[in-house]
């Protein structure tokens, strides 16, 4: 028992400075896990300033659907989600509050379903049933705008993008994208920002 004793403390302290190496290397892999992740959400999204073409496709009626943002007087928001995507899911108390912005603004919404199995309850459920929903886009629309990712944000104007966010969205991203929505309107209407 005495020798157990002796044992006891040193025992203590290996298993300690294991625990102490191991959450090091976990606190390591998870940074260059994070830095990954980062650098791939940054390789998928569309850059400030990129030239953009029509979003073609059909609607959620079944209807061919054609915006061309060039001739929008007022930024176009772009909602792309996936009913069963828990990332979307997080997103869309965000995207709501971005969506009721848009309306005041009386600039247009275009949400964007990449299953293209989105039921009229998900869109009722989200408030997005009054404002246009695309269940398939053109191959060329889904080639420019990247779309196979969920969920992505974006601020299109005259043919090109503000801003664009893929995942889900932070505090600080929707003051940023309600404020790209406000400013690119106001110079849209002729106000000095």
């Amino acid at each position: 028992m005495n020798r157990l004793r002796q044992y006891l403390p040193v025992v203590c302290w290996a298993f300690g400075a294991v625990l102490v190496v191991n959450t090091v290397h976990l606190v390591r892999t998870n940074r260059s896990l994070t830095l990954q992740i980062t650098n791939f959400y940054r390789s998928i999204e569309l850059p400030a300033g990129a030239r953009v073409p029509p979003i073609a496709g059909k609607d959620f009626g079944g209807r061919d659907y054609t915006l061309d943002m060039a001739s929008e007087a007022v930024p176009v928001l772009v909602l792309v989600f996936s009913p069963t995507c828990p990332a979307c899911d997080e997103n869309w108390p965000r995207w709501d509050s971005l969506v009721a912005l848009q309306e005041e603004l009386g600039g247009q919404v275009v949400a964007v379903d990449i299953t293209g199995r989105v039921r009229d309850d998900y869109l009722e459920a989200h408030g997005i049933a009054r404002h246009t929903v695309l269940t398939t886009v053109s191959a060329e629309t889904s080639l420019a705008f990247k779309f196979r990712f969920t969920p992505q944000t974006l601020v299109l104007h005259q043919g090109k993008v503000v801003r664009g966010w893929t995942g889900v969205l932070r505090d600080q991203d929707v003051a940023v994208a309600a404020a790209a929505l406000s400013e690119d309107a106001g110079e849209a209407a002729g106000e000095t920002p």
